[in-house]
């Protein structure tokens, strides 16, 4: 049975890699401990990883924040694990979501990765950051390295910035996924969905494919109005796909269409469209559309 595109939302879905909750955070201090515990658990089950040092709360040294979020806390992780708990933003995004609506005072949550040579102790190698934005999405807080400590961004060159690690194994997982969600969308109806070679010159290292769903039925105007639905499905193709840099969703048999790739940052961002005839139509990040 088909069902209205508004109620196939997830808890969270991705703007440049941002965790969407489609109603305003309540924070439940009663359950922010349970959170916290939640995250140290999903950490410490991972295999080859463990939290090192005690998971603390700080203040996070931001002059301006979200209302009343006046507080990080940090996860010390160490092992060969570690890697691929930082190369996975679905896993790192639900522990942050979960730890952010149930405490009233976080409002970034640091995963933090932990070295230790003999004799020495734990010192920080390197390190994402999660948030709560201003508009109530949480995301993942940018390594642009602005000239002042700006809320969403992290003036520390230890702030992770190369691309993602993708998982060859959840490809198509992932590309069945989208198939099955824009599927159960109603009167919208799956015309084709192929990977394919994208046109640009210069892209994010192996990033060479592109995947286009092609959709039919009245539905499809549903679909390309949602920001957050065609963003999902987006992230978990290019964080589950090595060769995939960007995911479109067009029309069947139209001009319109929107893209959505990874940016040189590691971000998955919407690409900006521009009129033809201009001279960077060829630019990673950008897309011609009539």
């Amino acid at each position: 049975m088909k069902v209205k595109l508004q109620t196939l939302l997830p808890l969270f879905a991705f703007t440049s890699i941002s965790a969407i909750v489609t109603t305003p955070l309540i924070a439940n201090a009663n359950e922010c401990q349970s959170a916290i515990s939640y995250g140290e658990q999903k950490i410490n089950g991972f295999d080859y990883a463990s939290i090192v040092l005690p998971t603390h709360t700080y203040a996070h040294g931001y002059s301006e924040y979200p209302e009343g979020r006046s507080k990080g806390l940090s996860f010390a992780i160490n092992g060969r694990g570690a890697d691929d708990i930082m190369s996975s933003p679905l896993f790192m995004v639900d522990i942050a979501t979960r730890i952010i609506s149930s405490c009233n005072s976080i409002g970034v949550v640091d995963f933090a990765v932990y070295e230790k040579s003999p004799g020495e102790p734990y010192h920080i190698f390197s390190y994402k950051k999660f948030g709560i934005m201003w508009n109530g999405l949480i995301g993942i807080f940018k390594c642009d390295l602005p000239a002042y400590n700006r809320w969403g961004y992290v003036t520390d060159r230890k702030c992770i910035t190369e691309p993602l690690v993708a998982n060859a194994n959840e490809c198509q997982s992932a590309i069945s996924y989208g198939e099955q969600k824009i599927n159960g969308v109603n009167n919208a109806n799956l015309v084709y969905s192929e990977t394919r070679a994208h046109q640009y010159s210069e892209y994010p290292a192996g990033r060479s494919k592109s995947h286009i769903f092609a959709i039919n039925g009245r539905g499809v105007d549903d679909i390309m109005s949602s920001a957050l639905f065609m963003t999902d499905i987006a992230t978990h193709i290019i964080s589950s796909c090595n060769s995939i840099g960007v995911v479109s969703f067009a029309p069947y048999a139209s001009d319109w269409f929107n893209t959505i790739g990874i940016m040189w940052n590691g971000q998955i961002e919407f690409f900006e469209c521009i009129s033809p005839g201009r001279n960077i139509d060829a630019d990673w990040g950008y897309y011609v559309c009539t």
